[in-house]
């Protein structure tokens, strides 16, 4: 599962709609997983919008069915020239707590990097959002930083 010291595999992939789709309810724009050698964790991700910037994002969700653990993240488009088809992000655990009767959540102290880019599957020519999750840095101030390791392409 997914800690502090988790290097993985992520990989997005779009969602089409579908027949049973129910008008009024937030589907996931797109879908996937992070995984490495030990585990398999789904992703759905969802398009956002910055109340302020207006700039778009995804909202990551990621859980298994059965799993305890949440995660949550996000994931944004490079807007620098010449790297438009390249994404960074976070992910962190998610916590819920219930205080007065309402939800409070909050996230742990570690976070994880994402690094990706736009991908074409060699076998189906499918585009996909393709790269790495690193270890990031703790949100604490005395926590020591990791050293981002180099972009490279991941072929699934």
């Amino acid at each position: 599962m997914l800690n502090e010291n988790t290097n993985a595999r992520i990989a997005l992939f779009n969602r089409r709609p579908q027949q049973d789709d129910k008008e009024g309810v937030s589907y996931p724009l797109m879908f996937g997983s992070i995984e490495n050698r030990d585990f398999k964790i789904n992703v759905s991700a969802f398009l956002k919008t910055n109340s302020s910037t207006q700039a778009k994002f995804l909202s990551l969700s990621i859980r298994n069915e059965n799993d305890e653990q949440t995660f949550s993240g996000t994931l944004h488009r490079n807007n620098k020239p010449g790297k438009e088809d390249t994404y960074y992000g976070y992910i962190s655990e998610q916590f819920v707590n219930i205080e007065n009767g309402e939800n409070v959540y909050s996230t742990s102290e570690w976070q994880l990097g994402i690094e990706a880019k736009i991908l074409v599957s060699e076998g189906t020519g499918t585009k996909y959002i393709g790269g790495k999750v690193y270890p990031k840095r703790a949100k604490t101030a005395s926590a020591a930083t990791s050293e981002k390791p180099a972009a490279e392409e991941i072929a699934f």
